[in-house]
């Protein structure tokens, strides 16, 4: 997934209707990116 979902609420909703999965992966990726130890 382009970093852009973690700024486009609509395309991350698009994008866990079709794969879960894959949406807590970007949830977390955006979380881990977002804590200050990186």
């Amino acid at each position: 997934m382009p970093k852009a979902t973690a700024f486009n609420p609509l395309a991350a909703a698009r994008a866990s209707a079709a794969s879960p999965r894959q949406a807590v992966a970007d949830v977390a990726a955006v979380y881990v990116a977002s804590t200050p130890d990186g």
